[in-house]
């Protein structure tokens, strides 16, 4: 499905404030409610829209990024979906370069982060890892 713009700015408005009601979307693009209803729900059913989810607010939280190296015959799905179980795991990603996964860890001090990554060290095929503590989300 090819996106116009009017699906832009309604996706864009939904990535910036997820609960926004479809009429104040309506409203700031010039839509009725009805079509704005519509678009959405072609969007998902297109798969454009995989799902609609909550972030939680961690400002008294610390987050980390934790870098994982995978061993070269080990299959990093299988390390990937072991880490995606973890409490504390917020995204997960695979990713190219000289590491195979990124997570982005969750937790309300520095004593939780640090549990999680060696529980990650832990994992048969892990190979290393680097993490980098979140001093300010911006976005």
């Amino acid at each position: 499905m090819a996106l116009d713009e009017v699906d832009a700015r309604i996706i864009a408005i939904l990535r910036e404030r997820g609960d926004e009601p479809n009429t104040a979307i309506a409203k700031s693009i010039g839509l009725s409610e009805a079509a704005v209803r519509k678009r959405i729900a072609n969007l998902v059913q297109s798969g454009t829209i995989k799902r609609f989810t909550i972030e939680l607010g961690s400002n008294a939280a610390i987050s980390a990024l934790t870098l994982v190296v995978v061993d070269s015959h080990a299959p990093v799905d299988k390390v990937a979906e072991k880490i995606a179980r973890m409490p504390g795991v917020s995204a997960l990603y695979e990713i190219t370069g000289n590491y195979d996964i990124a997570v982005i860890l969750e937790g309300p001090d520095s004593d939780s982060i640090n549990a999680r990554v060696d529980e990650i060290r832990g994992l048969k095929h892990v190979s290393g890892t680097e993490t980098k503590m979140v001093l300010r989300k911006w976005r």
